[in-house]
């Protein structure tokens, strides 16, 4: 199905939910999530660089502010 849509409506009902897409396709939840998604290549999986992706997206939804 369409990921990006089963992601939507899971959070619909949830207030000020803070969260980061990880995952290794991307064209139904890159588009809905661009704030939130990282790209984790398949091939060579979770990065260094995805992690502090994700890190930079977490300061950043708590209002931290990145060093």
């Amino acid at each position: 199905g369409d990921r990006g849509k089963e992601i939507q409506d899971y959070l619909k009902d949830k207030e000020n939910y803070k969260f980061i897409i990880l995952d290794d396709d991307k064209f139904d939840i890159e588009n809905i999530y661009p704030d939130n998604f990282i790209y984790v290549n398949r091939k060579y999986g979770l990065s260094i660089s995805d992690k502090n992706k994700a890190l930079k997206i977490i300061l950043k939804k708590e209002g931290i502010e990145d060093e």
